[in-house]
């Protein structure tokens, strides 16, 4: 059996599949795209812990070396050299975009979740942080996979205590991965769909964990090594489900000390840290800021070193600001790995009936969003958002809802819309969360569908509330800006449009995408995936299942006094434990 990691590259996002290929050596890929193959071995052997000179874990041997992604136009983040002297001590400080009501790992929609709380867990395996990308140890010192892919078995690390001092076994990694995959009462989990696979799961030790599937996922390691399978105590979750939604008790290498939502959040190192020698500052503090002028003025006056993520890094004016005036600020880039889109309430009139929703297609003008809401920050994607993945772009943007619709295309939707009994037009409302970059893209789509008669009241409001009112579906159209920690199909696809997938919204349901989603995932073959997927996308574009806009591109700010961090993406950038300041 030989193993080998497939690199894809997810814009400025690298995500790793790992691919069987029985008593036969793998199939090479372009060299453009292909890492070097891996010695034929499934175990894979823990990293080196890191020591004051190390400022980033070692990657594992018997794991296919993987460049850092290029971050263009920006510098390409390089890791602190070992003979840096690293400075320990100091207070990084940053910022929140909006109020977060509940910071539970596994029930947390929101990348606000990680940013407030991510540092103080662990998750079975982790990304390395420090550029290079590699999946490496976290809370598991070591994992092997038997030659069908279907059974993992993990080593934990010894002497891993909680936060309380509870000792950290098996039964809590256990424990977590059984809540995401199937949540109590009460708590919800947008990530369930993604390791619905696992069938069983063994703990034969307190420092052993062995995970059978009842199929095939073929991006089973990236899936859990990714930011939201954060490992929460049972000890606490057992009693208590929702004990965990405004306080934070993790294995991590920060304490939460201080949560007050839409104020402050406060933590320090966690000086019982099973990686020795780890974390570096002595603490963290983010401010809530929700005006993007007032988070702009912080940052440009060192009330905060660094900017929040995702949508509210910086803008492209802000950027400009710090070219211009020669700021000492990183700039660093990355795309989401999801759009900016619309999800449609399949469930009840007027958008269940497929005229419609063709009609809203002919509207759609995704180009016009690009060039007026986001200053041509952006591409045109479809339901498969990642390009090596989704259907060629040639193709796509030939289609209703992704080419520029013409008078032809404006008169078509009308007609549609009076067939289907809507000769007046249509009212209906839109949810979608406060952000700035939302409204503004939100407000371009209201334009662009009032053309044909779709009135639509767009009611910004908190996550919360959004997220509330997603899953009552009270409303036609919702607005979702959302991305995932990994750019493989089992993430951007299955939850969304798979029949009770867990972040499937406007309950879509078809038995043709079911069936297609399933045999991707348990693909093993990049070439046969990839026909699946696409044929699936192409599937969804037809029934206008929704609409994917533009990703985000991601523009992070910070002080060149902060070391030893270098964002990569929108969930895989919230781990604080090798930063540093130059101070």
């Amino acid at each position: 059996m030989v193993y080998r990691i497939s690199r894809l590259l997810i814009s400025s996002s690298a995500a790793f599949v790992l691919v069987a290929a029985a008593c036969a050596p793998a199939t090479p890929a372009p060299p453009a795209t292909q890492a070097a193959p891996a010695p034929a071995s499934a175990t894979v052997s823990p990293a080196a812990p890191p020591t004051p000179e190390q400022a980033r874990p070692t990657p594992l041997p018997g794991r296919a070396p993987v460049a850092p992604p290029v971050l263009a136009p920006g510098p390409t983040p390089t890791p602190a050299s070992a003979t840096q002297q690293i400075k320990r001590g100091g207070v990084l400080t940053g910022f929140h975009q909006t109020v977060i009501q509940n910071i539970d790992m596994h029930s947390g929609s929101s990348l606000q979740v990680l940013s407030i709380a991510g540092s103080s867990y662990n998750q079975i395996l982790q990304y390395d942080y420090q550029g290079t990308w590699q999946i490496v140890p976290d809370l598991a010192e070591k994992w092997e996979v038997t030659p069908d892919g279907k059974t993992f078995t993990f080593t934990f690390a010894k002497g891993v205590k909680w936060h309380d001092g509870v000792p950290f076994t098996s039964e809590d990694a256990k424990f977590s991965l059984d809540r995401i995959a199937h949540p109590p009462k009460g708590i919800a989990s947008p990530r369930a769909s993604s390791i619905d696979s696992i069938q069983k799961m063994e703990t034969p030790d307190p420092n052993t964990l062995k995970i059978t599937l009842g199929t095939v996922n073929a991006a089973f390691i990236p899936i859990i090594a990714s930011g939201f399978f954060k490992i929460m105590p049972r000890h606490i979750l057992e009693k208590d489900p929702g004990a965990l939604k405004t306080k934070a008790v993790g294995t991590g290498p920060f304490k939460v000390i201080k949560y007050e939502p839409g104020v402050v959040t406060e933590s320090v190192k966690n000086p019982d840290y099973f990686v020795k020698g780890l974390p570096y500052l002595d603490g963290t503090k983010f401010l809530t800021i929700r005006d993007s002028a007032t988070q702009f003025a912080a940052l440009r006056t060192k009330r905060v070193l660094i900017t929040g993520q995702g949508s509210r890094g910086l803008s492209p004016q802000e950027e400009e600001v710090i070219k211009r005036e020669k700021l000492p600020i990183k700039l660093m880039y990355y795309y989401s790995t999801r759009g900016q889109g619309v999800v449609i309430n399949h469930t009840q009139p007027p958008f269940n009936d497929l005229r419609v929703r063709k009609a809203l297609a002919l509207a759609m003008d995704p180009q016009e969003v690009i060039d007026t809401a986001v200053e041509g920050q952006g591409k045109v994607i479809g339901p498969m958002s990642v390009d090596e993945w989704g259907m060629p772009r040639a193709e796509l943007t030939k289609l209703p809802g992704y080419r520029k619709p013409s008078a032809a295309d404006l008169a078509e939707a009308k007609k549609l819309l009076a067939e289907a009994g809507y000769k007046d037009g249509i009212k209906t409302v839109m949810p979608l969360r406060s952000f700035e970059i939302e409204v503004k893209v939100s407000q371009v789509l209201q334009q662009q569908l009032a053309r044909i008669g779709v009135n639509v009241q767009l009611r910004p409001m908190d996550d919360a509330a959004f997220y509330d009112s997603m899953e009552r579906r009270d409303w036609g159209l919702g607005f979702l800006s959302i991305s995932e920690a990994i750019g493989d199909p089992n993430m951007l696809l299955l939850p969304y449009w798979k029949t009770n997938g867990s972040r499937n919204y406007g309950k879509f349901s078809d038995p043709e995408v079911d069936k297609l989603l399933d045999a991707q995932s348990a693909e093993l073959n990049e070439k046969k995936r990839l026909e699946l997927v696409q044929k699936a996308e192409r599937i969804l574009v037809d029934k206008v299942a929704g609409f994917e806009v533009t990703p985000g591109k991601y523009i992070v700010g910070l002080w060149q006094e902060v070391k030893g961090y270098f964002p990569h993406d929108v969930y895989n950038s919230h781990r604080l434990d090798w930063a540093w300041l130059d101070q």
